[in-house]
């Protein structure tokens, strides 16, 4: 009963643990068990009308296992399987074997039918004479699974129980505390995934609470706690997300012996990649988490902020600090990426920090070795690409940080060796291609073009590579994974909202060109002297602007070390003024000072025959009227 309610107090959508039943003797009668079952709090009772006092015979633990396999070959995979043997007696049934024999049986079907299995044995009465001589076939099975209970005890027992639970539930931390009459402080560290409390109580009468840090009783009612009791002799009280600080123990009322064992779960840091074994030659890009066992996110608390950072020792001793910044809830990112150049062992060990305190390390070893692998060169990441244009998609295949050959690497044929899957927004697939080798394009270099996708919106393109190696082993390499968008050309975009950009663009254009229609019509000309030589003259007359250039083929010349061809060194526009034949106003746009180019946004107004100088060195003289031709006359 008490194993059966600490494994449901754990209990949740995530872990939904399972639980079976086997009442074995000479056989294991199907009427007598409880088939693997969900460990929900309907469960429990009908798993607890089954713990009742049965005299079925021998002890015949083949038949008990083999009936433990079956169940086991009907659940579903990936699950961790775990059998524990509850007896007091040793191997017998009618065929009265010898005791190696009856163990070697055991073993042997141990082996080949449930070698995964993590097996437990509790033996009751151990210090019977039989017991002596079992013990070592069991340690042997079962590899050190082994508990003793000298007699029938259910302090002791639960503590057993306890134990094997943490064991399954990877929970590192057990402490057992005996609760003295003035109570007993006790600590709860920040950013735990649950705490669970096992109190076992000499008698009945005796009553314990459980305060919180911020003094308020644990209640079974409460939102975060799972509560089961049994004969008043045993409380268990799961609390997820325990708040920091120091909690308390009391005996409330009654006298007698209070023993709490505390179980703390962590939430706990795992470096999400890189995988290993890694290529050498491609990069390392640390990822990590630090979310609840079930994959939830854990809120960060203010009081202790949290910092995640990494330390990475390459083979050759080098070592990279990296730290991490959050990109999601429960998922950080490492700032640096980890060059894999060198073949061997790079140790990894994952640093949390919450607040000034530094929770429990995490190392990982990350075998590299010179693997085939791949790189995606197109689509880019990223990068936004045009609706109804073929996509080209193109990988190289590398070793070493190289681009190879496949004829080198794989047994298999290339066309079959990579292949390509796009997936859309919603996690859809689109498509999944075969890519073909192109050496024309370079070693190790495949590419396939593609009309689709044909919708606007965001695309992510995983590649992946596997075959045969020369050596003769399998191989498949961890999958690239690359996210683009395609979007629609800007002519589509403007065809489809010309509506719109007309709209707009109608009163805009009307504006210009009433500002146009006020300009004055120029007149005259603008005269470029530099010193007493005259080097052209702009003709401004039937004109409303006019920019006045400097460059090779224009009167004002740029210095030799000029990047640019042409220059716009000036804007003349006609100037509505007092004066009735009007004027004209410019805008130096560039002047040069000392060497150094100045942008100059000032305007000046010139009327007839005044000046201004660009350039430092070249004058520019407004005349009103066009100057008449200059005729030579030559007289013989």
């Amino acid at each position: 009963r008490y194993f059966t309610k600490y494994l449901a107090a754990f209990y949740t959508d995530i872990f939904d643990h399972h639980l079976g039943l086997i009442n074995f003797g000479t056989t294991a009668p199907a009427e007598k068990m409880v088939p693997l079952t969900p460990l929900d709090r309907q469960a429990i009772s009908s798993i607890e009308r089954k713990i009742v006092p049965l005299d079925l015979g021998y002890t015949s633990f083949i038949n008990a296992l083999q009936v433990a396999a079956q169940s086991f070959a009907s659940g579903a995979e990936g699950r961790k399987r775990a059998v524990v043997i509850f007896t007091d007696g040793r191997p017998n049934d009618r065929r009265e074997l010898t005791t190696e024999a009856y163990f070697k049986e055991i073993e042997e079907f141990v082996a080949k039918n449930i070698a995964e299995v993590s097996l437990y044995v509790i033996a009751v009465g151990a210090e019977g004479k039989s017991w002596s001589l079992d013990k070592q076939f069991w340690e042997e099975i079962t590899r050190g699974r082994v508990f003793e209970l000298r007699a029938v005890d259910e302090v002791e027992l639960e503590k057993i129980y306890n134990t094997i639970v943490f064991q399954l539930l990877r929970i590192s931390e057990l402490h057992w505390d005996q609760v003295p009459e003035e109570g007993l402080e006790i600590k709860i560290e920040p950013y735990l995934d649950k705490v669970a409390f096992s109190v076992l109580k000499e008698n009945p009468e005796v009553e314990f609470s459980l305060i919180r840090g911020d003094g308020e009783k644990v209640r079974p009612g409460d939102p975060d706690v799972t509560y089961y009791s049994s004969g008043r002799l045993f409380e268990i009280y799961a609390i997820s997300e325990p708040s920091a600080g120091i909690w308390r123990y009391t005996i409330t009322r009654g006298r007698g012996r209070v023993e709490v064992g505390k179980a703390l779960t962590r939430v706990e840091v795992k470096l999400v990649q890189p995988f290993s074994p890694h290529p050498q030659g491609k990069n390392m890009e640390l990822l990590a988490s630090f979310r609840k066992r079930d994959g939830s996110p854990i809120k960060e608390l203010a009081t202790y902020p949290l910092w995640i950072g990494a330390r990475v020792i390459k083979p050759g001793g080098t070592e990279v600090l990296v730290e991490f910044e959050k990109i999601e809830e429960g998922l950080y990112q490492g700032k640096e990426i980890i060059q894999s150049d060198e073949a061997g062992q790079y140790l990894v060990t994952l640093t949390v920090k919450a607040g000034t305190l530094i929770l429990p390390e995490l190392q990982v070893p990350i075998e590299v070795k010179p693997l085939p692998y791949l790189e995606v060169v197109s689509p880019r990441g990223g990068a936004d690409y045009i609706l109804g244009e073929p996509l080209e998609i193109e990988v190289q295949l590398r070793q070493a940080g190289r681009p190879a050959k496949a004829q080198e690497l794989f047994l298999d044929d290339p066309r079959s060796l990579i292949w390509v899957t796009l997936m859309d927004a919603q996690g859809e697939l689109v498509d999944t291609i075969r890519l073909s080798e192109d050496p024309q394009r370079g070693v190790g270099v495949f590419v396939v073009q593609t009309d689709l996708p044909r919708k606007e919106e965001s695309y992510s393109l995983t590649a992946y590579l596997a075959g045969t190696l020369t050596s003769g082993e399998r191989y498949k390499a961890w999958p690239e994974v690359v996210s683009f968008r395609i979007e629609k050309g800007w002519l589509s975009k403007v065809s489809e909202r010309w509506p719109w950009f007309a709209g707009l663009l109608a009163p805009g254009g009307l504006i210009y060109f009433l500002y146009w229609q006020r300009l004055p019509v120029l007149n005259g000309m603008i005269q470029v002297q530099k010193g007493n030589d005259i080097l052209g003259e702009h003709i401004l007359t039937g004109r409303r602007k006019l920019k006045v250039r400097a460059g090779k083929g224009y009167p004002i010349p740029l210095p030799p070390d000029d990047p640019k061809k042409q220059r716009v060194v000036a804007k003349i526009r006609g100037k509505r003024s007092e004066n009735a034949n009007g004027s004209i106003e410019v805008l130096p746009l560039v002047e040069y000072q000392e060497g150094e180019k100045s942008d100059s946004f000032t305007t000046r107004e010139l009327d007839d025959g005044e000046s201004i100088v660009v350039m430092d060195d070249y004058v520019l003289t407004y005349h009103r009227r066009l100057k008449p031709p200059v005729r030579l006359v030559r007289v013989l």
